[in-house]
């Protein structure tokens, strides 16, 4: 038994929807995330409706392991006043008592306990094979208001129970590490599955686990082989190589017996769902995509494959399953009419649930899965990095998932509770797999190279360039940004232990460190436009966050209320940063004030009404925003006085929407040619274009430019090697 105490349930007030254990708020105006902490405070609150809570006692149960002034509280009341639209002069749900404390006049009422059921028709869909189940809670009928008491006896039970909890938890919980007393599976430290010269990658251990396959780079592949799909017995050392076409593969998934594997097989006119007999053989062609096919599982029948296939090259991915019997493909009721798009199904051998990655153009990611048989989902966000892979508990209770830019694997229960860190060491890893019957666990375990280049223009027209390693090391950097007049450059680098902000001169030379952050990750470095401070997105301890920090040294200083934003600079006063945020499942642009920051945050920029933007920046003049959009290449533009969007540039891929930069001497931006990333300049003088240099290995991070456009830096990224690892389960 696993020690978990769940969240309150959901409960309704004031007409608004609040979800406790997804820190969300859902009203007539769309869904509202708020901080860990302001709902606790409400928590606190609705515990005892109507009845008078000293601000003394709310500081205690709330903040309870810091020591905090009475303007935390303040403010925390201040935000669930603009959530709830509620006048303070005249308040409906929260009255203020002079001198003593709160109350919640509002009315607070029962509601579903499911967080986010999509109800369409009500029987259910015959192209999901597997046991029928329904999703606990997605029928449960709202109930009538309760008693100024609280909730009903089992609720309030809950309900007390998950604060006490929560304040001997204390910052675990507000930063999304893991709670005490962790339980679950236990492992052994991480052993090598493979030892392979290359590359081991979408690691796929058999039901019984003797047996894993895999995608690799090493061995004698054919002309225009790029990888081949691989099966290696647990106890032999020599692989059986599977595949040999031209191309590559990808996401090998066994089929529930054990006697096949489906895979993606992909080359320069198709991408291919196919299969193959884990004897060896033929390969089977089941369905060809006009895009990338991103990821593959088998039904519990084995009757049908779920796949993720793009509506083109760079369209968003959609679930469909296709029959074995027919080779009709058909959409997955349960994850059609959503925005952003659904990628990574996995089927649960045991129960027949389906989960996959929803991912929005921007915004976090979320986890969903249906139970077999229906066609609803349930969801949990994911405020960490992108999931690159999600594996199955044995028991149908959780998934493994690995996230991007993070080490360890972490399970996510799918009865709420925070993500749990599985350690498997220092190096990145990805792809987690289990097998069904078993529980043992494997991985694909990256070791990388990561540097940054520097370009410097020595000449133009033509262009004569001079290139280098900026600031290297044996430890890797990902990111930089240039000061407003040039001479300094911000990077990221784990060069002490933990990813950190450096400073450098413009020929990488004097580096000092300026931050000590202990950071998982550090992302999306700023220079405010007078080069007084930086702006920094960081997750630590899974959380996502953006922040300042001075540029001479000093504390870090969190931005409220941004786990779903992204960072992408500053307005041209320096007063507040432009972001961009999921609203109702639209990327929108956005301005927050920075305190300390020039300026009162007053006059902050009006976006015109109903924009959607990916990434943003503001002209120096301060009238017009650039920017990307979510479901079209290019780069754009828009007067923020109004009128229509015009392109500025017209083939800047949806993948590099963080690969240009705007300046005051012109506009670069990142262009692909059969594959191959190039950087293009657009003088602002002349407004002519030209290619400046390729970038080979351009990898994940921010693309520098120099304010006067004489020097670039973009992220060099290589895996230097990648090995399967194992992790078996610990007999008690």
């Amino acid at each position: 038994m696993e020690d978990f105490t769940p969240y309150p349930p959901p409960f309704r007030l004031d007409g608004r929807l609040v979800h406790p254990d997804l820190n969300r708020i859902s009203g007539p105006d769309g869904e509202v995330r708020v901080e860990p902490r302001v709902m606790q405070v409400l928590l606190t609150l609705a515990a005892l409706p109507g009845e008078v809570i000293p601000r003394d006692r709310i500081l205690d149960e709330v903040w309870k392991d810091q020591i905090v002034g009475e303007e935390n509280l303040t403010r925390a009341i201040s935000e669930l006043r603009r959530i709830f639209a509620d006048d303070p002069r005249r308040p409906r749900v929260i009255e203020t008592i002079r001198n003593h404390g709160y109350r919640l006049i509002g009315a607070v009422e029962s509601a579903p306990e499911d967080p986010a059921p999509v109800a369409t028709a009500p029987q259910d869909d015959p192209a999901v094979p597997g046991p029928a189940a329904s999703v606990p809670g997605d029928t449960v009928p709202a109930g009538s208001p309760i008693s100024r008491r609280g909730f009903p006896w089992m609720r309030l039970g809950v309900l007390a129970m998950a604060l006490l909890v929560l304040s001997l938890q204390g910052d675990a919980w507000h930063r999304g590490g893991p709670a005490p007393h962790d339980h679950g599976p236990a492992y052994t430290a991480p052993v090598p599955l493979t030892t392979y010269p290359g590359r081991e990658r979408h690691p796929a251990l058999s039901p019984d686990g003797t047996r894993v396959a895999f995608v690799g780079t090493g061995g004698d592949l054919p002309p225009g082989c790029l990888n081949a799909l691989y099966l290696k017995q647990r106890n032999l050392e020599e692989p059986l190589r599977l595949t040999s076409a031209p191309g590559w593969c990808a996401w090998p998934a066994w089929s529930p017996d054990g006697q096949s594997l489906a895979f993606v097989q992909g080359g320069e006119d198709a991408v291919t769902l196919c299969t193959v007999s884990s004897l060896g053989g033929a390969v089977r062609e089941l369905y060809r995509s006009e895009g990338l096919i991103e990821g593959v599982d088998w039904t519990p029948d084995g009757k049908a494959l779920v796949f993720a296939p793009r509506d083109g090259r760079a369209g968003e991915a959609r679930l469909r399953l296709l029959d074995l019997a027919t080779g009709q493909a058909r959409p997955v009721r349960a994850a059609a009419g959503s925005t952003g798009e659904d990628i990574l199904p996995h089927f649960c051998q045991r129960t027949g649930t389906l989960a996959w990655i929803h991912r929005e153009a921007a915004g976090p990611s979320s986890l969903r899965w249906s139970a077999a048989g229906t066609d609803r989902f349930r969801e949990r966000m994911l405020s960490r990095g992108t999931p690159g892979g999600l594996a199955w508990t044995p028991d149908g209770q959780g998934l493994v998932l690995s996230l991007a830019g993070m080490t360890g694997l972490w399970r996510a229960d799918l009865d709420g509770g925070p993500l749990r860190k599985i350690p498997t060491g220092p190096d990145p890893v990805a792809a987690p797999t289990i097998a069904a019957r078993t529980g043992e666990l494997a991985y694909s375990q990256l070791r990388l190279d990561r540097d940054l280049v520097a370009i410097r223009a020595e000449g133009r027209d033509p262009w004569r360039l001079a290139t280098s390693v900026f600031a290297p090391s044996t430890r890797g950097e990902t990111t930089a940004d240039f000061s407003p007049d040039g001479s300094l450059v911000a990077l990221v680098s784990d060069r002490s232990g933990h990813p950190e902000i450096w400073l450098a001169d413009r020929q990488g030379e004097g580096l000092r460190q300026l931050t000590s952050l202990e950071a998982d990750a550090i992302d999306r470095v700023r220079f405010s436009p007078d080069g007084s401070l930086l702006a920094l997105q960081i997750r630590r301890e899974g959380v996502t966050a953006i922040g300042v920090v001075p540029a001479g040294g000093g504390a870090w200083t969190a931005i409220p209320g941004t786990d779903a934003a992204f960072l992408w600079g500053w307005v041209p006063d320096g007063h507040a940063l432009l972001v961009t945020e999921s609203v109702r499942g639209r990327s929108r642009p956005r301005a927050l004030a920075v305190p300390g920051a020039p300026g009162d945050g007053s006059s902050l920029p009006v976006f015109p009404a109903h924009l959607e933007a990916t990434s943003t920046a503001i002209t120096a003049a301060g009238d017009t925003l650039v920017f990307t959009l979510p479901d079209r290449p290019g780069i754009w533009a828009v007067a923020l006085a109004g009128g229509d969007p015009v392109p500025l540039v017209e083939d800047l891929a949806e993948a590099d929407r963080r690969n240009w930069r705007l300046t005051p001497a012109g506009l670069a931006w990142v262009s692909r040619m059969a594959g191959h990333p190039y950087l293009w300049w657009r003088d602002a003088r002349t407004g002519a274009a030209s290619v400046v240099a390729d970038l080979p290995g351009l990898g994940p991070g921010d693309l520098a430019v120099a304010p006067d456009g004489g020097m670039f830096v973009y992220p060099r990224q290589q895996v230097a090697a990648s090995d399967l690892m194992l992790l078996e389960l610990l007999t008690p």
